[in-house]
């Protein structure tokens, strides 16, 4: 137990200074993205029958489980030797994919502020990331 104390802790490299650190917030950029597409475009299947709501709710709960994990996973993930340029646009989209899943968890739908200005806001943040990673 007393050597357990004792013993450095493994380095962590994550949050820290990385050899390519913007190879490494697109590359978590990229899963987020596919992670929330991915989630945001299910529908439930018609012949459901009673269960469509059910299964409508399932759903929406994991879009909104892929927006707001996706946004702490990609603050997480952003190394402090980030690009300055990307790492504003990468907090930009977490912030919107914050307020996005918060808004739709409160019911707000997509075609009301602010949950519409913050999609479009999201769809610009997103494009200018996809440039910043090519």
């Amino acid at each position: 137990a007393g050597w357990a104390l004792l013993k450095p802790a493994p380095a962590v490299e994550s949050a820290g200074a990385v050899a390519d650190p913007k190879a490494q917030v697109c590359n978590v950029f990229n899963t987020v993205s596919k992670a929330v597409s991915i989630q945001t475009k299910r529908a439930p299947s018609p012949d459901l029958g009673p269960l469509t709501p059910v299964a409508a709710e399932a759903i929406a709960a994991n879009a909104r489980l892929a927006m707001s994990g996706g946004a702490s996973y990609l603050l997480e993930q952003l190394p402090s030797n980030t690009p300055k340029d990307l790492a504003a646009e990468v907090r930009a989209f977490a912030s919107d994919l914050n307020g996005l899943s918060v808004n739709a968890l409160a019911g707000i739908p997509n075609d009301q502020e602010p949950q519409a200005g913050l999609l479009r806001s999201a769809e610009e943040t997103n494009k200018k990331i996809v440039e910043l990673c090519k």
